[in-house]
């Protein structure tokens, strides 16, 4: 058994990249457990004993360097950090010079964090604008950069698009339910959507139609009536969820 330094060998490490490396990538296409760990001591026990007792006590030029190895999925540390592109326009930054300010507290206006200092006091002047995106809220000051994030909850909202509206002077961002936000749904969209009325009584109605002028059945053509009132109903109450 040979310990230390292993005889350096262009020949065969020209080989395991070329024509070796082909010969590997055929055999295992075609039998599925070829190069799996365990089936080389099934075949040989004897060379598998031998090899692994050889690469314990043996090493090469690839040992001496340090090469870091690539670290699996598992291992990588979560980063919770974001990138500071949320869809904004830096052009159309609005430098409010309203010496109005807003105080936020914690229990009382906003809510939206206990981060937040209490009694801490928000000037309109210090900042451009504000980004309402993916259920928080952001506020940048007058360099563009992100001043304070907060989450968008059920009891904030409201005033969160006042103010969106207030500093920004604008109604590009229209007051959604809580509901509309979290489902991601257009403005007006509070109720959930019934697709029956869309994908079903639709074509009830125009069938209970047919069969009426067919067989001549008043029954039918009442049936189709009131399914027609149904979809009809529907859709008016809601037409936002369709767009």
């Amino acid at each position: 058994m040979k310990f230390g330094m292993r005889k350096p060998s262009l020949k065969k490490s020209f080989k395991a990249r070329t024509t070796s490396k082909y010969k590997r990538a055929f055999k295992r296409s075609v039998n599925p457990f070829y190069g799996k760990k365990g089936i080389g001591f099934i075949k040989n026990p004897k060379r598998s004993i031998y090899n692994k007792i050889y690469h314990k006590t043996t090493f090469g030029l690839t040992s001496l360097i340090y090469i870091p190895k690539k670290s699996k999925a598992k291992n990588k540390i979560k980063t919770t950090t974001k990138s500071d592109n949320y869809g904004l326009n830096w052009k159309e930054l609005i430098k409010n010079d309203d010496k109005e300010c807003l105080k936020l507290y914690k229990d009382s206006i906003f809510k939206i964090s206990d981060e937040f200092p209490k009694g801490y006091k928000l000037y309109f002047k210090d900042l451009s604008h504000v980004e309402i995106q993916d259920n928080k809220i952001y506020f940048y000051d007058l360099t563009g950069n992100l001043f304070y994030s907060g989450d968008l909850t059920k009891e904030n909202q409201k005033n969160s698009y006042k103010l969106y509206k207030k500093i920004n002077k604008s109604n590009l961002y229209h007051y959604k339910s809580y509901y509309e936000i979290i489902n991601n749904l257009p403005e007006g969209s509070s109720k959930k959507p019934l697709r029956i009325f869309k994908f079903v009584n639709l074509p009830l109605s125009i069938l209970l139609l047919l069969l009426a002028s067919i067989l001549n059945i008043n029954s039918f053509t009442i049936l189709s009536l009131f399914f027609l009132a149904i979809t009809i109903y529907g859709l008016r109450v809601h037409k936002s969820s369709f767009k």
